[in-house]
């Protein structure tokens, strides 16, 4: 979707600090979370259960997020072959 929503002229840049957040979110929060249940949950299995929560928590965002956007992403492509119908048909 980001290469569909951003201008021709953007999009590498918009790529490239895409990339740069979502990694730096990933590397920093990530193990910082799991391992911030872990102490919060304890007992013998507190690492695997701060994973299973993580993933519960961080699943549950993702698909939550896909399910707001949906709408948007299909006007979004639509709105891309109209656009892509009327170069053609220029084009002719």
């Amino acid at each position: 979707m980001l290469q569909i929503v951003t201008p021709i002229e953007l999009r590498g840049r918009a790529s490239a600090l895409f990339i740069m957040i979502y990694g730096t979110f990933g590397m920093l929060v990530g193990p910082s979370l799991v391992a911030l249940l872990a102490d919060i949950l304890g007992g013998d299995r507190a690492l695997a259960m701060g994973m299973a929560v993580n993933c519960a928590l961080c699943g549950g965002a993702a698909a939550a997020c896909l399910c707001m956007g949906r709408s948007h992403a299909a006007r979004a492509i639509q709105d891309l072959r109209l656009q892509n119908c009327a170069i053609q048909a220029a084009q002719v």
